[in-house]
C-alpha cells in the first residue's frame, strides 16, 4: 500500500514508479501480479521534493522534482532505484528520455540534456517556447510538446541535439498532457480531448470529443485513449463512427448575474461526428427561466449547429439542464 497521495505513475516490466503530491517521496511498486500490487517502500532520500512527472528508458529512469531539478536514478535493479545526479532546472515540471538524451520542460523552454554518463548529465541545447511546457513526448522521430494556451509544436529530431521546429496546433483550451498512438497524438486540452497528426506538412486536429469534465491527463495504447479527469477515468476508441454521434462544444453555459427582469443570451455547439444523420427527438431546459430559441432538430455528418439558449431572471438564482434526446447510438440521452 501507498501510505501517501500518487501523482505520476510509470511501469515497466514487473514493477510500476509513482511520484506523490505530498512530499513522501517516489515509491516503487511490484505489479507482477496487477490484482495484487505490492508497494515495496518510499525510495531513500526522495522525500522532501515537490515531485512531479517522471520517465523511465532501460536503466534510468528520470523523475522531476520542480526547482529541485530533475533526479536521474539508476535502476538496473528495478526493485533498489539508485541516485546517480541532478539536472539543474528552474522549474522541471515533465521529463521525456531518448536514447542518451533527456529533454527537459523548464518553465517555458526545453532543455536537451545528455545522459550518456547518468553522474555527470550535461546540458548541450535549449529551446525557447512561447509558453509554459505542460506535457512532452518523443516518437517516431518527433518531440511534441504541450504549451497550454498555445496548444502542441511539433519538432523533427534528424538531429536530436538540435530539435527542428516544424508547425504548431493550436487547440481550443489548454494543452496538457499528451500520448502517442498510431502515429497520432492524443492530447488532453482541459474540455476536451483532442487528436491530432502531422501529414509532412501541417499538425492537424483529426478528432475530437468533449468528455463532459475536465480532462486532466492522457494515455494511449494502440486506438484506445483514456482520459483521467477530476475523479473518474473515461475510455474512447479511436476511428470511423458507423452511426451518429452527438458532440458538444461545452457541457457548462454559466451565465453572470442578471438583474430580475433582464435576460442574458449563451450558446453551445452540436455537433454530429458521426457518419448518418442526427435525429433529435426531443430537447429542452428543465427550468423555464431558460428559453431554447432555435432548438435542434437534426445534423448531418460534420455538420454543426449553434443553439442559443436566453436566461430570463425572475429569481435572485436560477440553475437548469439542456437535455437532448437522439438516435445517437451510445448517448441517447444528454
Amino acid at each position: 500500500m501507498i501510505t501517501a497521495k500518487a501523482n505520476c505513475v510509470r511501469a515497466a516490466g514487473n514493477y510500476a514508479y509513482f511520484t506523490t503530491y505530498d512530499q513522501k517521496g517516489l515509491f516503487v511498486v511490484n505489479i507482477y501480479n496487477p490484482s495484487n500490487p505490492l508497494s515495496l517502500g518510499a525510495v531513500s532520500n526522495s522525500d522532501n521534493f515537490l515531485l512531479e512527472n517522471l520517465d523511465l528508458n532501460g536503466n534510468t529512469l528520470a523523475v522531476c522534482a520542480h526547482t529541485d531539478g530533475v533526479l536521474l536514478y539508476d535502476i538496473s535493479s528495478q526493485s533498489n532505484p539508485v541516485y546517480t545526479a541532478t539536472i539543474p532546472a528552474n522549474n522541471a515540471w515533465t521529463v521525456v528520455l531518448a536514447g542518451s538524451l533527456a529533454y527537459v520542460a523548464d518553465e517555458d523552454k526545453i532543455l536537451v540534456v545528455n545522459i550518456n554518463n547518468l553522474s555527470l548529465p550535461v546540458q548541450v541545447g535549449e529551446l525557447q517556447m512561447t509558453n509554459a511546457v505542460k506535457g512532452l513526448v518523443v516518437e517516431n522521430g518527433f518531440l511534441y510538446a504541450a504549451l497550454g494556451s498555445d496548444g502542441v509544436d511539433i519538432y523533427n529530431l534528424n538531429d536530436p541535439e538540435n530539435p527542428q521546429y516544424l508547425d504548431n496546433y493550436n487547440t481550443t483550451t489548454l494543452a496538457n498532457r499528451i500520448a502517442p498512438f498510431e502515429g497520432k497524438l492524443a492530447v488532453a486540452d482541459w474540455d476536451d480531448v483532442e487528436i491530432l497528426e502531422f501529414n509532412g506538412d501541417s499538425l492537424n486536429l483529426v478528432g475530437y470529443k468533449n468528455t463532459g469534465n475536465r480532462t486532466m491527463a492522457i494515455a494511449a495504447k494502440d486506438k484506445f485513449i483514456y482520459s483521467a479527469e477530476w475523479a473518474s477515468v473515461q475510455a474512447f476508441e479511436f476511428g470511423e463512427i458507423d452511426g451518429p454521434d452527438l458532440d458538444l462544444s461545452t457541457w457548462e453555459l454559466n451565465y453572470p448575474y442578471v438583474e430580475i427582469g433582464e435576460s442574458y443570451s449563451l450558446t453551445v455547439d452540436i455537433i454530429n461526428n458521426g457518419n448518418e444523420t442526427l435525429v433529435t427527438s426531443d430537447n429542452y431546459t428543465t427550468n423555464s427561466e431558460f428559453t431554447i430559441i432555435n432548438p435542434l432538430t437534426s445534423l448531418e455528418p460534420g455538420e454543426t449547429q449553434t443553439v442559443e439558449i436566453v436566461y430570463n431572471a425572475s429569481n435572485a438564482n436560477a440553475s437548469g439542464a439542456y437535455r437532448i434526446y437522439s438516435n445517437d447510438h451510445d448517448e441517447p440521452e444528454i
